[in-house]
C-alpha cells in the first residue's frame, strides 16, 4: 500500500516561485496583476518577468497564474 504524503498548502494553495524562491498564494486562480500588487507598494518602477518572459503592466491582469509558474519582480532603483 502506497501513502501519499502532502501538505495543506499543496491542497489548497497555489505554489509560485517568487523571485526564486518557493511560495504559497492564497488562492488557487488568481491573476498575475493581483500577485503583483499584493507583493508590491509602489508599482511604478517595476519590470515583471513571467516564467522567463517580460510582462507589460497593462497585460497583468490578462495572465492567469498556474501552480509552478516562476515570477521575478525586478526593482529599479536611482542613486549615484
Amino acid at each position: 500500500m502506497i501513502i501519499n504524503t502532502f501538505s495543506w498548502e499543496e491542497v489548497f494553495f497555489l505554489k509560485i516561485k517568487l523571485n526564486g524562491k518557493e511560495e504559497y498564494c492564497g488562492q488557487k486562480m488568481t491573476t498575475l496583476d493581483s500577485f503583483i500588487k499584493e507583493k508590491v507598494q509602489n508599482l511604478k518602477k517595476v519590470v515583471v518577468v513571467h516564467n522567463d518572459k517580460v510582462v507589460k503592466k497593462k497585460e497583468w491582469n490578462k495572465v492567469l497564474l498556474k501552480d509552478n509558474d516562476s515570477v521575478e519582480i525586478l526593482k529599479f532603483v536611482g542613486g549615484g
